[in-house]
């Protein structure tokens, strides 16, 4: 699955960007793009803990 970006802002000279999946990245001033913590609650702030989750079978 594809991120898709749904806001942008400007903070001082940083451009920050927040995707569909919560998580935020970065414009550094070289050009690279930097993953900063995810917004709570979203998938992308328990990507991890999801990933890790054994199936359940009710």
């Amino acid at each position: 699955m594809a991120r898709k970006p749904m806001a942008a802002a400007v903070v001082g000279s940083l451009l920050i960007v927040v995707c569909d999946d919560g998580s935020v990245f970065e414009l550094d001033p070289n050009g690279a793009w930097v993953e900063r913590a995810a917004v709570p609650g979203t998938a992308a702030a328990h990507a991890d803990e999801i990933r890790r989750q054994e199936p359940r079978f009710d």
